[in-house]
């Protein structure tokens, strides 16, 4: 019975060494497992964190982002509200454009007395020739028609063929000049009656 109670004895030593060891296993895989339930709370938390700071900054950034639309919409309407005003108003508003206004001012003043004088040359020349300030203004006129129907010997360059500033507006400038000429005539014909 010794052996007997030796070997209960033992088999109830080893069974309790293995609780013990199964429930160190059990303790230690607990421990573990709450070690990455932990890590991955505290991953979750941050990832949280990192979620709610991005849409913090995105909602940042779209609230930067209307503001700008609704500025950049600002500008464009000043602008253009601006540039449906005369080249004077706006020379007033720009220095850059101001200075480019002001030389193109300066030419086409240039221009105008250029033409006040050809136009007052032509008057006197006119006189002596024996015609009447109607009749030269009525040359001058079918003059223009002339310059911009080409009909001028090209040496003399008085063409509108050629010309950048011309050219271009040569359909609208006929039907100007057109359009004048009936006026100018209606008016001529009504001073003869």
């Amino acid at each position: 019975m010794s052996n007997e109670n030796n070997n209960t004895v033992a088999q109830i030593l080893f069974l309790s060494e293995l609780d013990r060891q199964a429930e160190a296993k059990r303790l230690e895989l607990e421990r573990t497992n709450q070690t990455l339930r932990t890590a991955l709370e505290d991953s979750v938390k941050q990832a949280d964190e990192e979620r709610a700071q991005s849409q913090k900054a995105l909602e940042s950034e779209e609230d930067v982002s209307l503001a700008l639309g609704y500025q950049l919409r600002r500008v464009r309407a000043h602008y253009a509200e601006l540039l449906r005003q005369p080249l004077e108003v706006i020379a007033e508003n720009n220095e850059d454009f101001k200075n480019n206004y002001e030389e193109t001012q300066l030419q086409m003043s240039e221009w105008v007395i250029s033409q006040k004088a050809y136009k007052e040359l032509a008057i006197q020349f006119g006189e002596k020739l024996g015609y009447s300030v109607d009749q030269v203004i009525d040359l001058v006129f079918k003059t223009e028609l002339d310059v911009l129907n080409d009909k001028h010997h090209p040496t003399h360059n008085t063409n509108a063929e050629g010309n950048k500033l011309l050219a271009p507006r040569k359909t609208a400038l006929l039907q100007r000049l057109n359009a004048f000429g009936c006026k100018y005539k209606q008016l001529v014909e009504e001073e003869e009656e």
